[in-house]
């Protein structure tokens, strides 16, 4: 299976804040800056610096998934 068609494999801790955000409740997970602040604000610091690094693996890994490394 073609990596670009499979999960999108992350560090672990990224996994942890962006399950989180989506969890917490009602976010635009399309909305990066919004995505951002939510994992600011509960103290995911190192997944809001990937998101701002990785646009495109997170809005692969909207369609395909997110897969811990």
């Amino acid at each position: 299976m073609s990596e670009e068609r499979g999960p999108v494999r992350i560090p672990h801790d990224v996994f942890r804040g962006l399950d989180t955000v989506r969890r917490r409740g009602p976010t635009d997970q399309m909305d990066i800056t919004e995505v951002q602040l939510w994992l600011n604000e509960m103290g995911y610091h190192t997944a809001a610096e990937w998101l701002r690094d990785h646009r495109e693996e997170y809005l692969r890994g909207l369609v395909h998934g997110f897969e811990p490394r």
